[in-house]
Parts: structure tokens; sequence; C-alpha cells
């Protein structure tokens, strides 16, 4: 984790995405083999709607997505995230707000990525 704005929710073991375009959360995973992902990403959002987007870099592999409320911090959802091509081998998993916040981003329980074929 790196930048102020970023905290680990013991309570909920949520990793809270701050309030900075500064923050990142990085991680290393090792894929066993070169193919289609679909990214699946557990997370809570306060209210409906949002300008907010996250940047998840994998690798040479980059997407932007946009972050949508739950309602509440505390009612988390799992959905797809996106389809992202991943070469084999170990690799860095960054994660970070993509550009200007209208306030937290989202207290991310997990990303998951699943095989696709």
């Amino acid at each position: 984790m790196q930048g102020g704005g970023l905290m680990f929710g013991e309570r909920d073991g949520n990793l809270g995405c701050g309030g900075s375009e500064n923050d990142k959360a990085v991680w290393t995973i090792d894929t066993k083999t070169a193919d289609e992902y679909e990214g699946r990403l557990n997370g809570a959002r306060d209210g409906t709607g949002t300008s907010n987007h996250l940047r998840l870099r994998i690798g040479a592999a980059e997407l932007l997505a946009p972050v949508e409320g739950t309602g509440t911090w505390d009612d988390y959802r799992e959905g797809s995230l996106c389809t992202i091509r991943l070469e084999r081998g170990r690799q860095r998993a960054v994660v970070r707000p993509a550009g200007e916040l209208d306030s937290f981003l989202i207290d991310l329980k997990s990303i998951r990525l699943v095989p696709k074929g």
C-alpha cells in the first residue's frame, strides 16, 4: 500500500482505497498460463453512482472501470469488472484511482482473476 489515504479495515478484511490520486495497492501474482481472465471485483461504496474510476494494471495490461455505488459502505457486492489478457509468469498487479476523485474510491475486499479458457 502506498499513499496516505489507504487503510486496512480489520472488521471487514477490506482495503479502504482513499481519497487521493496518489494512493495505490500493489500485489505480486503468478499466472500459470497466458490466457484471458475475468476480473471479478468485490467491494462496497456508498451512494448509487459516481464519477470515480479505478485503474487496474497487471503486467502490460491495463484497464479503467467505473466504481458504482452499492448503497452503503457495508453492502459488499461482487461483479464482473473486466476481461483481461495476461501473460504467463510473475507480474505486479496495481490498483489505484484513475484521475480526480469526488469522494473515497471503494472499500475493496478482493479482485479475483478467473481463467476464461
